[in-house]
């Protein structure tokens, strides 16, 4: 019975592999919040994630040129999240990944994803902070009547 499984789980993992390489995904799109900018929250299929950076806040210098960066991808299984999040800063011409996982709200207005952000000295990376101020990233979902509010941690 276990061989079984483990060959049905490998067939079904070929033909979703060779699927997705023959046709592309259709993405679910939704604009949710982080910090105040906008960002797009791409989700293929249900599991893939991807959130991007749709629009700069208005006057903030910091944001230029992050227009359609990635800022969290990975995979969503139920309300959990796991994957990779973007750290970027000015002067350092890569952004810097770290590890997340996190959760969203049962009414699915709210998303959090915690991991020990990264420590950066001269564009490189020389340690992890779980107590950065960005080692913690909430989204908050855009609502019908416009926004839906954020909070910077």
């Amino acid at each position: 019975m276990r061989r079984s499984w483990a060959t049905l789980a490998v067939a079904m993992s070929l033909i979703t592999i060779s699927a997705a390489a023959t046709k592309p995904a259709i993405a679910k799109q939704e604009i949710w919040y982080l910090n105040g900018l906008e960002v797009r929250w791409n989700s293929y299929g249900g599991l893939r994630q991807v959130i991007k950076f749709r629009s700069p806040r208005r006057g903030g210098a910091h944001t230029i040129g992050r227009y359609g960066k990635v800022v969290f991808r990975g995979w969503r299984m139920g309300r959990r999240l796991v994957g990779r999040a973007r750290t970027f800063r000015r002067g350092c011409r890569r952004p810097f990944r770290y590890k997340v996982r996190g959760w969203i709200s049962p009414d699915g207005r709210r998303a959090v994803l915690q991991g020990p952000k990264p420590v950066i000295v001269d564009c490189r990376i020389v340690g992890y902070s779980a107590l950065d101020r960005g080692s913690i990233i909430v989204l908050t979902r855009r609502t019908g009547d416009g926004f839906a509010g954020y909070e910077a941690f």
